[in-house]
């Protein structure tokens, strides 16, 4: 029940079997393959309109002209890019997760605003509005030399070390005090209801 191809000298090189298996005593050499409709393996299907991959291992290089992914892709290692990265939607983000036990970290795009949000303890901590302002939800520290061409500042402001002390004007007479960094008001002193300036 089995139909055998032997070379000269007897050894087989080909059989096909009942079940109608193909065996080849060696390597199958072919110049291409060309099939009516599909050429499949497994859960993977070739066909004249592309290639459809179940899983797809590649230990080499992979040079791909044109990517399209759909669904969750996770990736492990480094991701170097030459050009631009661009990721559309109608809320496109980045999301970073801490193996550490540390907050995570989204950075997204919404309605025209940019922001940098903490979705571990769910708080932005960054962001631009659609109209250019800028939002910190914590402190600012800024080690370098800072340029602000128009100030608004609400509240009491303290500067320590010969610093500055704003007194908000619904606490009385609004003033401008510079302390120095002993005791005492040895600074000067500016009376908004008045208009006395005094140097204790």
């Amino acid at each position: 029940n089995q139909l055998t191809l032997h070379t000269n000298n007897t050894t087989q090189a080909f059989k096909l079997d009942h079940a109608g298996n193909l065996h080849f005593n060696n390597h199958v050499n072919t110049t291409g393959i060309s099939t009516a409709s599909n050429f499949k393996t497994g859960t993977s299907n070739l066909h004249n309109t592309g290639l459809n991959v179940f899983d797809l291992d590649v230990d080499g290089h992979t040079n791909l002209d044109n990517v399209s992914i759909a669904g969750v892709t996770t990736m492990t290692g480094n991701l170097s890019m030459g050009e631009t990265l661009t990721i559309s939607g109608n809320n496109p983000n980045v999301t970073f997760t801490d193996t550490n036990s540390n907050p995570d970290y989204k950075i997204y795009g919404s309605n025209g605003a940019f922001t940098i949000l903490d979705s571990t303890n769910g708080v932005n901590r960054f962001a631009i509005s659609s109209t250019g302002n800028i939002s910190i939800s914590n402190d600012l520290d800024v080690d370098g030399h800072t340029n602000l061409d128009n100030v608004s500042i609400a509240g009491v402001t303290t500067v320590t070390n010969n610093y500055f002390d704003f007194k908000p004007s619904g606490g009385g007479n609004a003033h401008f005090r510079m302390l120095s960094t002993g005791s005492g008001d040895a600074g000067i002193f500016f009376d908004a209801a008045n208009g006395d300036i005094s140097g204790s």
